[in-house]
This record gives structure tokens, sequence and C-alpha cells, in this order.
């Protein structure tokens, strides 16, 4: 018994003591525009419309991940295939920082934190 009650121990131990897992920005692409929710940690992303269609997304600082309808295309950096040229963000938490450049409609939500947000072209909210 004092056997299983040190594995329950250190099994406990090595999980308060594990490395956090890592936390990134997840962009989704489809027909109406893309879409970027971010996490509690601070965000730093850029937003370009390299050609029709696709919205690219950078991250600088906080990492992005690919979700439905976009895919890697660098290091820290996602392309979202899209119908309209639209861009809706919703940060959540971290003093985040997103700067779009470029002809694409905006509406960003920078969560709580310190945040810097940045539209493009055209009209944008950003709230």
């Amino acid at each position: 018994m004092p056997h299983q009650r040190t594995i329950l121990v250190l099994t406990a131990a090595a999980m308060l003591l594990g490395a956090a897992p890592a936390q990134a920005a997840t962009a989704f692409g489809n027909p109406d525009g893309a879409f970027v929710g971010g996490d509690d940690a601070a965000n730093r992303l850029v937003v370009t419309t390299p050609s029709g269609g696709i919205v690219r997304v950078e991250a600088l600082a906080g990492g992005i991940d690919a979700g439905e309808g976009c895919a890697p295309s660098g290091a820290a950096r996602v392309d979202c295939t899209v119908g309209v040229l639209a861009l809706e963000t919703n940060l959540l938490g971290g003093d985040d920082e997103l700067d779009v450049q470029g002809p694409i409609r905006v509406v960003a939500f920078g969560g709580a934190g310190a945040d810097t947000l940045r539209g493009g072209a055209l009209g944008d909210q950003l709230l």
C-alpha cells in the first residue's frame, strides 16, 4: 500500500509541475469571412489580404493555429479562404495587438487587457 501512495503523490506532483500547454489564437475561414478567436495570452496579430479570397493572419507574438477553412502558410502564419473579405475577432484576455492592413471590413473585440486595435482601409468597428 505505501508503494501505491508514493506513486499517487508523485503523479499528482508531476501534474502540478508540468509545463503549461502552449496558447495561441485560432483562425477560421468560411464564405462570410474570417474569424480569429484569441486566448488569455498577449496576442500580436497582423492581418493582410495577399490575394482575392484569402485573409492571412500572422502572429508576431502568442502564436496562431489554423482552424476549419484555414491552412498554415509559414511559421506562425495561416491563410484563410473566404467568400467575402471580412474579419471578426474576439481576442479575449491579455494585452493584445491587432493590425489590419488592406481592404478588409473588420469587427474587432479586444477583450480584457490593454489592447491596441488598428483597422484596415474600410469602415471598421473596433471595440
